[in-house]
């Protein structure tokens, strides 16, 4: 570690280990004193589990990152078992992702911001991101896109890729609606996420932060500062090393809360999209993996402000901190900015106050 809390001494870290140096800079560290500890990251706490070593010994050793909230994620879907194992399968890196469909579906914009580093990476960034309802649309649009393939590759035909990609959704939606009508399941109450923009009380100061996961193992933190006019107070964008979605999100909550002690703020409402974070944070979670250090980082942080209210907020509605999160810093670490802002966000700004 570097005399800097939460930051390693990355030259010393590159000459000791080598080549294997980018995985322990991925590793985020705490900003307090901790105990140093072992944990499998192979799970999301990094607790040891036999559940988690069967599937890391079938998905090919120590080179997998799948985690067991990621298999729960395909499981747990109110979808088609061919389609469960059609994702399983993609995990195990026994398929390709197809493009053709997206162009034709509303989610083109979305699957573009997506990590390419793999599958698991990409599913583990839109699991965070959409909802479930969403999320099983996109896979059956995944499901027709590899149809398609497999029909030119294997069969020398060239289907119709809208058509057929109707006819995977209709089916996946007809599925849905039986087995609710077989299972008899209980209507639950759906948690309502704000989808708009909306302006904090007079004396508070409203946070929103977003993520991106860059190239050349680099990913960036977006924090954007508002008064209760709308009116922007300060924007910042921080340089980081790369790791997973849900850790990297948590690092921007932790970062605005850092942020916001440097200016001073004694009442602010944070609000990112990525609403796994939120709830880790509401729940106070545990764990042996780096990510519940920031956790803590972020509950013991909070506790030095008069207020601190933590919301979720859908993607539609966190569109200055998502464009802020991919300015470019150059060679800093960090770039901070006050009046003037760029117009590029004083006009996404603009158009959250008239939404």
């Amino acid at each position: 570690m570097s005399d800097v809390p939460g930051l390693w001494n990355e030259q010393l870290v590159r000459d000791v280990l080598g080549v294997d140096a980018d995985l322990t800079l991925a590793q985020p560290l705490p900003l307090m004193n901790e105990e140093d500890k072992a944990y499998w990251r192979f799970t999301k706490n990094g607790q040891f589990t036999v559940r988690s070593c069967y599937w890391m010994l079938r998905v090919g050793g120590l080179s997998s990152n799948i985690t067991e909230n990621i298999w729960k994620s395909v499981w747990a879907l109110n979808a088609p078992p061919k389609l469960k194992h059609f994702i399983w399968n993609s995990f195990e890196g026994q398929y390709g992702s197809a493009t053709a469909i997206w162009s034709k579906s509303k989610f083109e914009d979305l699957i573009v911001e997506a990590p390419t580093s793999s599958f698991i990476d990409r599913w583990q960034w839109l699991k965070n991101k959409v909802s479930k309802e969403t999320l099983i649309l996109m896979a059956a649009l995944m499901w027709a896109a590899w149809r398609c393939r497999n029909t030119k590759v294997f069969e020398n035909f060239e289907p119709d890729a809208v058509q057929l990609a109707m006819g995977y959704c209709t089916y996946v939606a007809d599925y849905k609606g039986y087995s609710g009508r077989v299972y008899e399941r209980a209507a639950s109450s759906l948690q309502k996420h704000a989808t708009k923009w909306k302006c904090p009380d007079m004396g508070c100061v409203k946070i929103n932060v977003d993520a991106h996961l860059g190239e050349q193992n680099r990913a960036a933190l977006g924090v954007v500062c508002r008064n209760h006019t709308g009116q922007l107070t300060s924007t910042a964008t921080k340089s980081v090393p790369l790791s997973s979605p849900e850790c990297v999100e948590a690092q921007a909550v932790r970062y605005a809360l850092l942020l916001a002690q440097r200016f001073g703020y004694k009442d602010i409402w944070v609000e990112p999209d990525a609403q796994s974070v939120i709830k880790s944070i509401e729940s106070l979670a545990r764990g042996r993996a780096p990510i519940f250090s920031i956790y803590r980082d972020i509950n013991i942080l909070k506790s030095s402000f008069d207020k601190c209210f933590f919301s979720h907020v859908k993607r539609v509605g966190n569109t200055v901190a998502h464009l802020v999160a991919r300015s470019e810093v150059g060679n800093a670490p960090e770039v901070v900015r006050f009046s003037p802002f760029p117009q590029s966000i004083v006009t996404l700004a603009t158009l959250d106050l008239s939404s």
